[in-house]
């Protein structure tokens, strides 16, 4: 009798072996940019010191604004086109999560039985 449950369990396992084996490679990832993009954005010179006249001054903290302000779009344009690969990702990233917590339930669940059944 205890040879029979023994090679039902081994039988059971090498199905199991089978199926996964039989199941279609996952597509390959895609190529990573390989182009980082980078802000196209002005930055000012130096700070034209305490002893520069106002117009100076004046036409620096524009350019600073500019400079920052081209910053501050570059960043919100990366973020929205970054936004639908990430929730793209994120749906792949759960289906793993929640096929390896069936997993570790099935297998968990199966030793549970078999340990039952060898009683």
């Amino acid at each position: 009798m205890m040879q029979i449950r023994t090679l039902v369990l081994v039988a059971l396992a090498a199905a199991a072996a089978n199926a996964f084996a039989q199941q279609a490679a996952p597509a390959a990832p895609a190529a990573p940019a390989t182009d980082i993009p980078k802000p196209s954005c002005t930055r000012p010179g130096p700070h034209p010191g305490g002893e520069a006249k106002d117009q100076y001054l004046r036409n620096w903290a524009k350019a600073v604004t500019a400079y920052l302000d081209c910053l501050k779009k570059f960043v919100n344009e990366q973020q929205a086109l970054a936004r639908p690969l990430v929730e793209e990702a994120n749906l792949h990233i759960n289906a793993a999560k929640a096929a390896t917590e069936e997993h570790n339930t099935a297998v968990a669940e199966f030793k549970e039985e078999s340990d039952r059944a060898m009683k």
